[in-house]
């Protein structure tokens, strides 16, 4: 009898099937469209930034270093911060608290020196300058501290503070250029005599090394809100305007505008970092090089979340709301109560948002970042855990859907490559925005330097036309990799 045969089955794959598509960079955040931006990016991220770039990595965490108890609830805890380098080249950091106390760290130690800070000022700022005097026994270079609404006051090492009696209370926002202080009182510009940052009084010298003043014309006769001194120019800014002043004597003294329609909403939020200036306006963060128009085209990508600063976010009852500065890679702004990153690295260029520090100032202590926050905390940025509790992250996924959005699809499986510690929670949403997201999934990690592969089950959501994935969790978590294997269905 003769053995029936059959024809060899030829199996075909299911059309429209694609290749995996894998996200290995990863951009931070992009407030634009959801539908539109490149799937590199997310629509919101808490607690997880650029730092090992191109993977998502959780925040560094924090030690309190120090802290005074505020006896006002509405006090803003840590008034300044400035890094004062003596001259045998070690660092000291300055703090003034709520208090009116001026505290100092070197090394390890914390102390005070004598006597309370005059005036209720929310924001102190701070600059150095060399004082030459035989009268004063001072022949090294002096810390300057200046309180809006009180005083100014120099301070040597081992000889404490004394009040710079030639500038009234209301002087503001010193800084040095050409080797002499620099402040404004009123709407008029201050520079102190010529290596000789305690005199101020115009009459006192005669020819290129006395004192001097000018008016600041600016637009609707607006007050300066910024004051920023490099070696090559001397930067004036007001709300809507931004002058520069060149030359090294009263004879070369040049102020020219650079424009009259934005400049720095205050002295605070004002950074330098690589020779670029960075400033908060009511429109938006900006980024200026110097001779050149403002550009705010950096913060357009998350224009939805630095719009809008009104005066009353900047006015000095509230100060703190509006500040920034820098760990000398990245740029950190506190706007609208909320507290961004930005990484400005060539080909990184990302922004993040951070939470659970409300910071009011910024100071790079031997090289490691310290944020004085609004609870009078000195916080010493190191570590995993914040002050030995857990970092909540979160993670939110732009909608994810076929190369053309009226297309259908079908879902087939989506791969997380992550390293984390504790647990990760998982949830999908099939809607463009909002929080309707139903949680598909939970998963524990297996700790720092172990990659694991995460399954995310997609059963539910097999034919929704785009899925946005949220990832959240507590504790160390480094994102890799994000993999989706899909199917495109007829347009029709």
């Amino acid at each position: 009898m003769k053995p029936i045969q059959y024809q060899q089955s030829q199996y075909q794959d299911v059309g429209g099937k694609q290749v995996p598509i894998t996200i290995r960079e990863f951009k931070g955040l992009n407030m634009f469209d959801p539908l539109s931006i490149d799937d590199v990016f997310f629509t919101d991220i808490v607690n997880m930034d650029s730092t090992n770039y191109p993977s998502l990595t959780t925040r560094s965490g924090y030690v309190v270093d120090y802290s005074v108890p505020i006896s006002d609830p509405g006090a803003s805890g840590v008034k300044g911060m400035f890094v004062f380098r003596l001259p045998d080249g070690t660092e000291e950091l300055h703090c003034i608290f709520s208090d009116q106390t001026w505290r100092v760290k070197k090394g390890s130690t914390w102390r005070i020196l004598p006597g309370q800070i005059s005036g209720q000022s929310m924001s102190y700022q701070f600059a150095t300058a060399y004082v030459d005097s035989d009268a004063l026994s001072i022949h090294q270079t002096c810390l300057f501290m200046q309180s809006g609404g009180g005083r100014t006051y120099y301070y040597t090492e081992g000889q404490g503070t004394q009040v710079v009696s030639q500038l009234p209370e209301n002087a503001r926002y010193i800084t040095s250029y050409q080797n002499r202080l620099w402040c404004v009182v009123d709407n008029e510009l201050w520079a102190s005599k010529l290596d000789d940052p305690l005199t101020w009084d115009i009459n006192t010298a005669e020819g290129e090394s006395a004192a001097y003043r000018r008016q600041i014309e600016t637009k609707n006769g607006e007050k300066a809100s910024a004051l920023n001194g490099n070696f090559t120019r001397l930067t004036i800014g007001s709300p809507n305007t931004v002058q520069e002043l060149y030359g090294g004597v009263p004879s070369q003294f040049n102020v020219q505008p650079v424009t009259f329609d934005t400049g720095p909403i205050n002295m605070k939020s004002t950074i330098t970092l690589d020779g670029i200036m960075y400033f908060v306006n009511k429109n938006g963060v900006y980024e200026y090089s110097g001779g050149t128009i403002p550009d705010k085209s950096l913060s357009e990508i998350i224009n939805k979340l630095v719009k809008n600063v009104t005066q009353a976010s900047t006015s000095n009852t509230d100060s703190f709301r509006v500040t920034g500065g820098t760990d000398g890679k990245k740029l950190f702004f506190y706007i609208n109560d909320t507290f961004l990153v930005y990484d400005p690295r060539p080909g990184v260029q990302t922004w993040s948002k951070y939470s659970g520090i409300v910071p009011a100032h910024f100071a790079v202590f031997n090289n490691q970042l310290y944020i004085g926050d609004r609870q009078g905390r000195i916080l010493r940025i190191e570590g995993n855990t914040d002050a030995g509790n857990a970092i909540n992250w979160s993670a939110i996924t732009k909608p994810f859907s076929n190369s053309s959005i009226s297309q259908k699809l079908r879902w087939y499986k989506i791969f997380v490559q992550a390293e984390f510690t504790g647990t990760m929670n998982i949830m999908l949403s099939k809607t463009i925005d909002g929080d309707d997201f139903e949680q598909v999934g939970t998963t524990t990690g297996s700790g720092a330097d172990v990659t694991k592969r995460i399954i995310i089950p997609v059963g539910k959501f097999a034919r929704e036309n785009h899925i946005r994935i949220k990832l959240t969790g507590s504790g160390y978590a480094r994102i890799h990799e994000i993999t989706r294997n899909q199917r495109q269905l007829p347009l029709y």
